[in-house]
């Protein structure tokens, strides 16, 4: 069995003894985590669907996000539906989690960022709770080179923007 699938099983193992056992659970996740982190976050991305809504989900989510390995935003990684359930959660986790987001942006307009990246990241801003502080870096997409980032960037805005003749101005 390959390296990624036994940290896989191994996060499988250790999910369900997680409500009677926190601490140690905890630690033995954060150890699988520090000793390789590209891969605890591939294994992790396949053992959380089957984890919905329990403790064990919340604290593999929490070790991710504190170790910078979420959210995901790559749709090589994972599915659009996946990551914005994922996204859904970690709102729970973080209520920075908005900003982090939007700051994947940073250099889109310029084309630093990859157009599938962009579209992902817009996609999750637009499935989570309303939040203006998005506003201005989401604003400068109106003028990035792709009609599909500019339409993602205009459904943002105009869920955002509570003020319909600031939402029909863009």
């Amino acid at each position: 069995m390959s390296e990624q699938g036994q940290l896989r099983d191994r996060l499988r193992d250790l999910a369900p003894r997680f409500p009677t056992d926190a601490e140690a659970v905890r630690k033995k996740l954060a150890e699988l985590l520090v000793a390789d982190p590209p891969g605890f976050r591939v294994a992790a991305l396949e053992v959380l669907p089957a984890l919905d809504g329990s403790s064990s989900r919340k604290c593999l989510l929490d070790l991710m996000l504190k170790a910078g390995l979420l959210p995901v935003c790559d749709p090589a990684l994972i599915g659009q539906e996946e990551e914005i359930a994922l996204t859904r959660d970690l709102c729970e986790l973080d209520p920075q989690l908005d900003m982090k987001l939007a700051r994947r942006l940073s250099g889109a307009a310029s084309e630093h960022v990859p157009e599938a990246v962009v579209q992902r990241v817009l996609v999750l801003l637009n499935s989570i709770p309303e939040n203006a502080r998005v506003l201005p870096i989401v604003i400068k997409l109106l003028r990035h080179p792709s009609p599909t980032v500019r339409s993602k960037a205009a459904l943002v805005i105009g869920r955002v923007s509570k003020t319909p003749h600031v939402t029909q101005e863009f």
